[in-house]
């Protein structure tokens, strides 16, 4: 889909794996730890889970790891063939989605090749083991993206917004988790037009700084 500097909460470190600018807060005011909540931009959303990772890797660093993975094959093709390696930017944001105490990870993701005339891919993943599991990867996003506080099968439901691709009227979406899956295409059932305005708490907004993955 730019950047900004300071922290919302709490203290920030020089640099962070999302980089030196990375906005901070507390997803979860019983936790004492600060997270990096996003990197900035305004691309679709993608809701992930981790997969293999380092015994000690922080979740950030276990994400980057596995989206390089996840995209590691086009990149070579493209760089096999004479061209270029596609310039993939993602911003990131942890959230325990289904209440087990473990943060999913949504993440927004930009560049060559993932984005259309409707907006970019959105993944969600989600922990297992030391790692991520993949449960939507949902293109033709636009940010702001939000969690609702609205529920469906024990997961939280989430917003995009919808946007170009031959969309006359620009709006938000609700994204339900139907028991293995959220809705792969939001302009359409079961996807749902949310109108007038929309509540909930944005994860990843118009202006989330991005990183690059390569």
């Amino acid at each position: 889909a730019t950047r900004p500097s300071s922290c919302t909460s709490g203290t920030m470190p020089a640099t962070s794996s999302c980089g030196p600018r990375t906005s901070w807060k507390r997803l979860d005011p019983s936790r004492k730890t600060m997270r990096p909540v996003a990197c900035w931009g305004m691309h679709p959303i993608i809701v992930l889970s981790l997969a293999a990772a380092a015994p000690n890797a922080t979740p950030e660093l276990s994400l980057h790891k596995f989206l390089q993975e996840e995209f590691r094959q086009e990149r070579d093709d493209r760089i096999k063939f004479g061209g270029r390696g596609p310039d993939i930017r993602y911003s990131a944001t942890l959230a325990d989605l289904n209440d087990d105490g473990s943060e999913e990870a949504l993440v927004y993701v930009t560049g060559n090749g993932m984005c259309g005339t409707g907006g970019c891919f959105l993944y969600v993943l989600t922990r297992e083991g030391r790692g991520w599991r993949k449960v939507s990867a949902i293109p033709g996003t636009r940010a702001p993206i939000r969690l609702l506080d609205t529920r469906s099968r024990g997961w939280r439901d989430i917003s995009v917004f919808v946007a170009g691709g031959g969309i006359i009227q620009s709006y938000d979406a609700q994204l339900k988790f139907d028991g293995r899956t959220y809705p792969t295409n939001p302009t359409v059932p079961p996807a749902r037009h949310l109108k007038g305005t929309v509540s909930g708490r944005v994860l990843i907004g118009r202006n989330t700084e991005q990183r690059s993955l390569y």
